[in-house]
Formats: structure tokens, sequence, C-alpha cells
């Protein structure tokens, strides 16, 4: 197949057909385009808990609950809510599977702002506390770098009761570009109906079988082992075996599980029959992430038996809402503090994350561009002969552009073809937003997104960073550098002057490293002669009507001859406002200009 059909027949997948699409194919039309987008958050996750014991005992009934709050936001859901008479769960510490507690999990997904497990388990036959406490799940917002190993966390957290022999343990997983996929497994037979066996303690002839065995989720992260990663989702031992019937739904313990957005999810049966040695279904079976389409795969056992296993990646939880009357959202509206001017809908790109196996270093060429109403647009550009090396320890690809607004339309597209000078990285694909989202999409405005598309045949993947803002003037930015004493000839700059918004929140390292804008960045050693213009990597920035500019500047001076002058502050610009106090240091001046531009943005 031609890479121009595989664009045109991977388009076709979706809702809603994505306008303009023979553009798409044009714009990547010498190379295979492997993958389309996973829309991503930061994401965590229970894998499984158990309880350990150093006594003999083979049995003892367990209940209470594990669940999980926010102390700052609304979210509080079970893991584990057991009764102590009505549903309590026996435990049977010397089988395989028998010391694992059958934890749930959200009907929705959740969005957390400060996370915390709450444990209270205790033994139904004395009263005593097997588990108790509290403690934190950890966040990968809380990035302390931008390095590989930052991104994805698997830990255990250990709590104890008034018993010293007895624990429990939860294993606990974190991906910072991770997304929540929905799973159900259905169980099938071959043979007509009437050989089914019939459930003898029904009112109703049901067909089905006495099960029992394990169904978990498992991925490939980029540097977590592979093999410690199970997420449980049924689990249940041959001493409490339950009935399913055949052509319905396995009722699993949980169905959402998190998994990161550049890995495929598997999905792995081992399911025996309770004295009936016909039934057996065993086997693993995998699904690519995407958020277009839900997949089903089969998983065939003995004897005719087999599972259908049904898998669908959700939207991101600031995406996963309905559409209403109530978000539509105007076509344009009044620019602050300049009358008769207009905003209306413009993308910004805050920055592109690089992931790729071992850290390796790389020289990255290629382009990354975004397609608007206008047209394309290239954000990143470079020949292979200049390509852009990207040192073991940093992920972040510098952005260049655009120069112009990016207005979005009833949907926008990102393409990324990449590639490393050594072969290393290889990443061809698009990001898509969903179609008609200048009609009834509010979802997708004015909310920090992330589009992560990744390669085929190595681990690596880019992370793209953006906002859609519903109203927003276009803030053309210029730096200027006087010297105070004499010639500038011998005088070098280098640092920083990165671009965010007041009105919005930076919590966590998270929103700081990849959602705010970098105008100009320079090492001590790749330092730059002074001019009186600065050359800025990226000069336009599209800033919310309802918020003002922040100019971030920290910037280092220094001559031949050793001397040293530094500058950190944060200038505040107003909409509008066309000028800032000079920022005076004891070697260099510096005065931030802002042009500031309303529909139709030229």
């Amino acid at each position: 197949m031609s890479s121009g059909e595989t664009i045109k027949s991977a388009l076709q997948i979706g809702p809603r057909p994505v306008k303009n699409r023979h553009i798409l194919v044009e714009r990547i039309s010498t190379h295979q385009v492997h993958w389309f987008d996973v829309r991503c958050e930061p994401v965590i996750d229970v894998l499984h808990a158990r309880f350990l014991t150093n006594t003999t005992r083979t049995s003892l009934q367990v209940f209470g609950y594990i669940k999980v709050i926010d102390i700052q936001g609304s979210e509080n859901f079970p893991l584990f809510d057991r009764g102590q008479f009505k549903d309590p769960q026996r435990l049977h510490p010397s089988s395989p599977l028998g010391n694992y507690l059958q934890l749930g999990g959200p009907d929705d997904i959740p969005n957390f702002i400060d996370p915390r497990v709450c444990v209270n388990i205790k033994n139904v036959d004395t009263g005593d506390v097997v588990a108790h406490g509290e403690q934190c799940l950890l966040k990968s917002t809380q990035l302390v770098s931008t390095s590989d190993d930052a991104f994805e966390k698997l830990y255990t957290l250990q709590f104890q009761g008034n018993a010293e022999d007895d624990l429990v343990e939860l294993q606990c997983v974190a991906f910072t570009f991770g997304a929540y996929a929905e799973v159900q497994v259905f169980l099938y037979y071959d043979n007509p109906p009437e050989t089914y066996k019939i459930h003898e303690d029904d009112d109703d002839d049901e067909y089905g079988v006495d099960v029992f065995g394990l169904i978990y989720a498992h991925c490939d992260p980029l540097h977590l082992p592979k093999d410690k990663y199970k997420n449980h989702i049924f689990t249940v031992v041959k001493e409490e075996h339950e009935w399913v019937r055949m052509a319905s739904e396995i009722d699993l313990s949980k169905s959402l599980v998190a998994v990161p957005a550049y890995s495929d999810l598997k999905i792995t049966l081992d399911l025996e029959g309770f004295e009936d040695d016909e039934f057996s279904v065993q086997g693993t079976v995998s699904f690519g992430p995407g958020n277009y389409y839900s997949r089903w795969s089969e998983v065939r056992g003995k004897n005719g038996y087999y599972a259908r296993v049904h898998v669908r990646y959700l939207e991101p939880s600031l995406l996963n809402k309905r559409c209403c009357k109530e978000d539509v959202i105007d076509g344009f509206s009044d620019m602050p503090h300049s009358p008769g001017s207009y905003v209306s809908r413009l993308i910004e790109v805050f920055s592109l994350f690089i992931a790729r196996p071992n850290d390796e270093e790389v020289n990255l060429y290629g382009s990354v561009s975004i397609y608007g109403v206008d047209g394309w647009c290239n954000i990143f550009s470079r020949s292979e002969e200049e390509a852009y090396f990207l040192p073991s320890g940093c992920n972040l690809l510098p952005m260049k552009g655009p120069d112009q607004a990016v207005r979005p339309g009833s949907s926008f597209s990102v393409a990324v073809d990449l590639s490393d000078v050594d072969g290393h990285v290889k990443i061809n694909g698009f990001a898509l937003s969903s179609y008609g989202i200048d009609e009834r999409q509010r979802p997708w405005y004015d909310r920090r997104l992330c589009s992560v598309v990744r390669s085929e045949e190595e681990k690596s993947f880019v992370a793209i960073h953006y906002t859609v803002f519903s109203f927003a003037p276009l803030a053309i930015v210029t730096v200027q550098l006087e010297c105070q004493h004499g010639s500038s000839d011998h005088v070098k700059v280098y640092g920083d002057i990165i671009a965010s918004y007041d009105k919005l929140s930076y919590l966590t390292n998270y929103d700081k490293q990849f959602f705010r804008r970098v105008l100009f960045t320079r090492k001590e050693a790749n330092s730059l002669k002074l001019e009186e213009n600065l050359v800025l990597s990226r000069s336009v920035v599209a800033v919310p009507s309802t918020s003002s500019l922040l100019a971030e500047v920290n910037l280092s001076f220094q001559t031949e001859e050793g001397a040293h002058s530094a500058v950190k502050v944060v200038k505040k610009i107003e909409i509008g406002e066309s000028y800032t106090t000079p920022i005076k240091s004891d070697m260099v001046e510096i005065g931030i200009h802002v042009d500031w531009k309303g529909l139709p943005y030229y």
C-alpha cells in the first residue's frame, strides 16, 4: 500500500471525516505514515493489592475499605469496599492468587489534584486491624527534570495494622503521558446453546460455566520493566469460582486501566473451569493506542470456548465531556483595551517533548508543522545536514516560529516527520483534533492538552503540548539590548526568556516545563554576541484575552575580560500595552516591546 493510500485509509477512522485530507496526504507524501496521535494526560492507577503474612494460616476473611480521595478536589472512589457480614472476601494466602484483594476502580476518568489512598482492612473472625493508614499517591506531574526516567513511576505502598505479621501491599503506577482504556471481556462458545451447561442454582435456565483464574492488563513502558506492570482486572481463586453466562460479559473487578500513550495495551487471560476440564481459555491479545475507534480481538480456548476482548481508549478527562448547546463558542469577541478590534480562536503549541530508548544522543532532522485555517506553518524544520543535536538528558526540541497566527477553524492537525541521522529515532504521523470544534466542542478550548505521536519500530515518541484559546490577541515581542558603558563588541549574552500568563496557574513542574513558551534560550557555552535586537527563536505569542503576558527574563552578560552581570525579573505586559519599564543591569539595559494584533491577525 502506498503512503498516500495509507493516510487516506487511516483518515476514515473516527466518527466524523477529516476535511482537507488531500492536504494531509500531500504533507508527508514521501514516507509511510504509521501513527495517529493519542490524546493523553498524567494518569495514576493502583495495579493490585496483596495481603502478606508471616503466619501459616491457610485462609481468612477480611472486610473494610481501600479508597482514593483527593484532599484538594472532589474525586473520591473506593478500590475495595466490603462489609463484615454482607460480602467479606475470603483470602487464601497459600494459593498462587489467594492473597490478592479484588480491587475495583472508578466508573469515570479521575482527575486528581492531590490524591491519597486510605486503607482500613479488618479480620472478620477476630476484628483485628490487618492494615490501616493513609499515604500519598505519587503523580508524575512533579517532574524534577525532563529526563526520560521521570515520566514513568512504579512503586509500592505498605500498610500495617495491629498484628506485626500482617500487612497489605499496594503496587501503584503513574505515567506523565498516559491514557485510560476501557476493557470488556465476553465469553462465547462455538457450539449451539443447547450444549452449554445449565446453572442449577438459577430459576431461569442459563447456559454458562463456573470459572476461576486471572485476567490482567500489561504494557511495554519505555523504562519500567514490563514484567512489573501487571494490572489485575479479574482475580478469582478456584475456591471462589464465579458463574459466567455464555455470550455475556465477564464481571471484571475494574474496567478502566492506565496505560502509557506510547505503548500497546495487552490483555492476558488465564481462565479455567471449576470441576470442568473441558473449559480453558488462555492467551494474550494486543491493542495499539488510539482515541479514534474501539477494537476487539479473540482469545481461542479449548473445545470451542473463546473470549472476545473489547478495548476503547478514552479521551483525557478535560475532553471527556458531552457537548450541548451551552458549549457553543461565539466566532469572535472584543479585544481588551482596544475599541473596534476583535479577537477569535488561536492555537498555541508550547513544547515538543522527545523520548527515545536509553536516553540516547540523537541528531534530529525533519519537520513539525501545524495545519489551520491559513494552511501549514512550521514550528520545527531542519535538513539532515543541519540536524539538531539533542544530548542525553535533554528532551525538549526547540521550536522556531510560527511567525503568524494559527487559527483552528473546524479542526486542526499537527504533522510530525522526525528522524535521527543514525536511525535511533523515526517518528512519522499526525495529531488531529476532533472535527467541528468551531461548533459545539467547548471542552477543546482553554485547556492544557497533550497529544503523543509514537514511532512504529523503536520505542520513541513526541509529546505535543498545546492549548486552543477561545479568544486571544496575538503578541509580537521584540527585545532590545543596549550596552550601558561603551561598545558592545566584547559582550556576550546567554540565559532564557520565557512567556507565560498571569491568570493561569502553574502549580506543578509539569505545567512549568511543558506549558510555557520559550522565546529565547542559550547556554553559557553557546553564548551570543550582544546585538541591539536580540534574535528570538519565537516572537509571536497567542495570549488569552482574560489574561496578561508575563515575560520571565533570566539573562547573563559577560565580557571577554571576565566581567559579569545578570538579570532575573518577571515583567507583566497588559493586552494593548506596548512597552515595559526598561530592565537595567550593571552592564546592559533591556527593553521589551510588544505589538498587539486582533482579527484578521495580519
